[in-house]
């Protein structure tokens, strides 16, 4: 009997590894309809693992694979050099594949094609990828003989909703890396319209870390399945990702500054407001990476604002009205509103008319009857006119899920119901599940604003509409300061809003970067700041050992900072990268930019790095991609880093140059 295997797996940073595992015989011309291996799952498996899915026959296990040891597999087979991305034939025109993938089958005459392209097949399996298969194979008793791993590089790398054309097969999926969200929704045919499940009953579910889904039978007869795009869950800012693309944010913070990671849960535990942390460090010893992994793991409901030293200088505004409003953004205000609103997919649109007395023949809509569907019932709303025009101008039709506040009025679109969805791989409209509970329901919304929104929103008041407003509002300067007492009155709104328990104060941070280019005035306003009662949590970055403060003639300090300022921080230092550890980051960067390095590149760019920064190896990747290219190989050789390292120089060396000609060039005058 021959058997194949798919596996599929999500990407580097920001997605899960999947692998499906598929049991399907060659067939012979003897014999018009194939038998399959099928899973037999024991009773105790069935129990426990089984999906509640109607005219499905599927499995999730999310412990299948211990995390730690998913996260090593996972880190593996992203080092693969079988990744590729497909070009698909869609709709006659030529699609490059947003997700790459990698396959390996166990015969070398098998072949495999999926939307008109034909798989490249590899016969040597790794030895991860071999003892994953091995796994399923003793947990389904099961034999497969392919797999193919399906790589999502980031959360807006997705899957549409799709199904196999080959009935009754067992697949196979093991998850790695990264959680996503993985749905399956119902096939409606002609053929199964009688026993496949109902509209707007799809299921989702988080795939973890190491986790199991299998499915057979009629499951991709009955149901569609997708992996839904999801850039909320990305492991990686874009900063980190260009300057540490070997660590995520956590590992950075709890493996090479602990410190920090304290410093998060004090932020977390809104007991480290007003407090100031100094991080100390050489250029290139990750200082700012390390603010950022903070920021990312305080989250996106904790107000982070960066700057430069040098932003405070500005002909318009004054060096200690841009530190104010810094720091008025970095004070968040977390508004609760409890409101009525009538939620469902629209299944009745009609509009009544009536006589309009103003005119003989013409007539007026009187009101709207809608109806609204949701998974617990229905219910039938009479709506004023003025409604019906607010859904006319959001263009909502039959089938759309909508959102109608009871107070205001107000009328959204969330998107198409999922029961409409077609089969399409790309879809023109987002589609959503059919709203859970009653139709009317209490909804407690929650807005996150900052005071410097609601200052600014108060600054700039929508003036008239006459012609010299308007001229006045187009030659004002975008930057205007606004006044304390503004201010003091947008903080005794919020304080009234706090006292009633409507609202509450989130204190995040304000990040400084180079603080050693802000001068002695704005040293003494940033004392001013931390005292006040609604203060952020402050971290400073600087790369000055002592020196001059700005702005003085006479007054040396540790780091460019005043010492009365300095004694308030709390001070982290920052050690250059060792030699393992610029090998770790330049081989993970060489991955996310797909180039493939040759034996003993590695070696020699953790060498560069080590003797100049781990900025000149990194920038030595590149350069080197293309000299090999130009060679006609894929791979980066040693002697294309040598190459690279003759043509540009590292700043250590550049100055050391500088130092043995006097200060010039040899020959020159001496700058």
């Amino acid at each position: 009997m021959g058997k194949r295997k798919t596996a599929s797996s999500p990407s580097p940073a920001h997605s899960g590894k999947k692998r499906k595992l598929t049991g399907e015989p060659t067939a012979e011309p003897s014999r018009p309809s194939p038998v399959f291996e099928q899973f037999k799952p024991t009773s105790e498996f069935q129990q426990q693992y089984k999906l509640d899915l109607l005219g499905a026959d599927a499995y999730y296990k999310e412990d299948f694979i211990e995390p730690d040891v998913a996260s090593e597999w996972y880190e593996e087979l992203n080092q693969l050099h079988t990744w590729y991305r497909p070009t698909l034939k869609v709709y006659g025109r030529d699609v490059i594949q947003s997700r790459t993938i990698a396959a390996y089958a166990t015969s070398p005459s098998l072949t495999v094609k999926y939307s008109g392209h034909p798989v490249e097949l590899h016969t040597t399996y790794p030895p991860t990828l071999r003892r994953i298969q091995d796994m399923v194979e003793s947990e389904l008793g099961v034999t497969f003989n392919h797999v193919m791993l399906n790589r999502y590089e980031d959360g807006n790398v997705y899957i549409g909703k799709h199904s196999d054309n080959k009935e009754n097969k067992v697949i196979a999926s093991v998850s790695l890396g990264a959680v996503r969200t993985f749905i399956m929704t119902p096939k409606i045919t002609a053929r199964n319209k009688h026993a496949a499940p109902a509209k707007g009953t799809a299921k989702r579910w988080d795939m973890a870390n190491g986790s199991l889904f299998v499915m057979q039978g009629d499951t991709q007869a009955n149901w569609k399945q997708l992996c839904s795009s999801d850039s909320q869950r990305a492991n990686f800012i874009d900063y980190l990702r260009r300057e540490m693309p070997c660590l995520r944010a956590r590992d950075l913070l709890d493996k090479k500054w602990p410190a920090c990671g304290v410093v998060v849960e004090l932020v977390k535990s809104r007991k480290f407001s007003g407090r100031a942390l100094l991080l100390a460090g050489a250029p290139g010893t990750g200082k700012t990476a390390l603010a950022l992994a903070i920021s990312q793991e305080l989250g996106t409901k904790v107000p982070f604002c960066p700057m430069v030293g040098s932003e405070v200088y500005s002909a318009e505004v004054k060096k200690t009205e841009v530190l104010a409003e810094v720091f008025r953004r970095a004070i968040g205000l977390r508004i609760k509103e409890t409101k009525e609103v009538y939620e469902g997919e629209l299944t009745e649109l009609t509009p009544t008319e009536s006589e309009n007395p103003l005119s003989g023949y013409g007539k007026t809509i009187s009101n709207v009857i809608i109806g609204l569907k949701t998974v617990k019932g229905t219910k039938q709303l009479r709506l004023d006119p003025g409604i019906y025009e607010s859904i006319l101008k959001e263009k909502i039709v039959v089938g759309d899920v909508v959102y109608i506040e009871a107070n205001t009025g107000a009328v959204k679109r969330v998107g198409r119901s999922d029961a409409y969805a077609s089969s399409f791989d790309l879809e023109s409209d987002t589609y959503v599940p059919l709203p859970k509970g009653e139709v009317h329901k209490k909804k407690q919304l929650v807005q996150d604003v900052t005071l410097g929104d609601l200052d600014a929103a108060n600054a700039r008041p929508s003036g008239g509409q006459d012609v010299l407003s308007v001229m006045g509002q187009l030659v004002k300067s975008n930057r205007t300061e606004i006044t304390e007492k503004l201010r003091r009155e947008v903080n005794k709104v919020v304080k009234g809003y706090v006292d009633q328990g409507v609202a509450e104060v989130v204190p995040g941070v304000v990040f400084i970067d180079e603080v050693h280019m802000l001068d002695i005035e704005c040293f003494t306003y940033l004392n001013l700041l931390l005292e006040s009662p609604m203060a952020p949590t402050v971290i400073l970055a600087t790369n000055r050992g002592t020196s001059l403060v700005r702005g003085t003639t006479d007054v040396y300090s540790a780091h460019g900072v005043p010492s009365d300022l300095l004694d308030r921080c709390l001070i982290v230092k920052t050690d250059p990268y060792t030699r393992a550890q610029v090998a770790q980051v330049v081989a993970l960067r060489a991955s996310v930019e797909g180039l493939t390095l040759g034996p003993g590149t590695l070696d020699r760019l953790a060498a560069e790095g080590e003797k100049g920064s781990l900025r000149y190896a990194l920038q030595l990747l590149t350069p080197a991609s293309i000299v090999a290219s130009l060679a006609g190989r894929k791979e980066i050789e040693p002697s294309d880093i040598g190459e690279m390292n003759e043509l540009f120089l590292d700043a250590k060396t550049s100055a050391g140059m500088m130092a043995s000609a006097g200060g010039g060039y040899t020959g020159g005058v001496t700058v």
